[in-house]
């Protein structure tokens, strides 16, 4: 960058200011939603992940199942009233066709019925395209505490629990995985180990239903560089995303 300096961390909040957690290095990808593997049975977990956030079920249902309809092959509305297919995007004052392919990027949710500014920005950090094929699948040993809530919440039906029970097996799983010190990414945190949490009967049928969900190892690896040139303060972030396979980079965005 010629005179000036850089960091590598990720953060909860804007990069550029102070007071806001900072974690040095790289950020698992496999700990976020991977809205290309939503289908009909999955599409709950970012609706919950929305209505984390303060929207509405009624928004995040329409959101949720409109990306199932965005990437599925066929013309079917997958859940009425909610979704959208060619039907409600040709009849747009600015009309497009529904995709019925992967996303390519976060940002083409803008595209999708319902999406809005204010619900992109709550969620976008929780969510990845990547990878474009397979199952749904997150890491719980990366995952934040709000991706994890969202799968269990979302799971709460089929195992007949609350959603208290579901906020309480995430908090306890997120506290075991800190170790003693009681803090994120640091040298004694744990991995996660079910068998470990001290959960009652309806937290351990939550854990169990969610459990088919976890991925434990991960694919992609995100890269997050804030850089300032020294005599102008003109600052930038680079963002990239870098698969573990073949260490090929997969996305590359500067701002």
């Amino acid at each position: 960058m010629g005179s000036g300096y850089f960091s590598i961390l990720y953060e909860k909040d804007d990069p550029f200011v102070s007071q806001s957690k900072k974690y040095y290095g790289l950020s698992d990808e496999d700990g976020r939603i991977n809205i290309n593997s939503l289908d009909g049975k999955t599409a709950g977990v970012l609706r919950e992940l929305i209505v984390l956030n303060g929207f509405s079920r009624e928004d995040a249902n329409i959101i949720a199942y409109s990306i199932v309809d965005w990437i599925d092959p066929d013309s079917r509305i997958t859940a009425e009233p909610y979704g959208a297919e060619d039907d409600y995007y040709s009849g747009l004052d600015r009309p497009y066709h529904c995709k019925n392919l992967f996303f390519d990027s976060k940002e083409e949710l803008f595209l999708i019925r319902g999406m809005t500014t204010e619900i992109y920005n709550a969620v976008k950090e929780h969510i990845t395209v990547f990878p474009k094929k397979g199952g749904f699948l997150v890491n719980f040993d990366t995952a934040p505490e709000e991706v994890l809530k969202a799968i269990a919440r979302a799971a709460g039906g089929a195992s007949n629990t609350e959603i208290s029970d579901a906020d309480s097996a995430v908090e306890k799983l997120v506290n075991y995985r800190k170790g003693d010190d009681g803090e994120e990414a640091t040298s004694d945190d744990r991995i996660y180990d079910v068998n470990m949490l001290a959960l009652n009967a309806k937290e351990k049928a939550v854990l169990r239903s969610v459990s088919r969900y976890r991925s434990k190892r991960s694919q992609y690896i995100r890269v997050n560089v804030f850089g300032t040139e020294e005599n102008s303060n003109i600052r930038s972030n680079i963002n990239a995303i870098i698969s573990r396979k073949d260490l090929s980079l997969v996305y590359w965005n500067r701002t």
